[in-house]
């Protein structure tokens, strides 16, 4: 949780904005220190750059052929009742 020092504290100076753990945010504030800070966005997080290009177009042949296939075009459907 992000706080905004008002009261010099350990290493902190007033102004201050440290990523705490909750409870010791909640201590800080609690002991008047510091106050919860409007953005509470994560130190940690990198937004990625906006792309401004066009998205591009993706066909997909979503087809299998078989081995015999490609051997034999024309063969398409099997006979199983007549098979001796």
């Amino acid at each position: 949780m992000i706080i905004e020092i008002l009261k010099p504290y350990g290493e902190w100076k007033q102004g201050d904005t440290p990523d705490l753990t909750r409870a010791l945010a909640a201590q800080l504030v609690a002991e008047g220190i510091g106050r919860i800070h409007e953005d509470q966005t994560r130190r940690d997080y990198v937004p990625k750059p906006k792309d401004d290009a066009e998205p591009q177009q993706i066909t997909v042949n979503n087809y299998y052929v078989t081995p015999d296939e490609v051997e034999n075009p024309k063969k398409k459907f099997f006979n199983f009742k007549n098979k001796s």
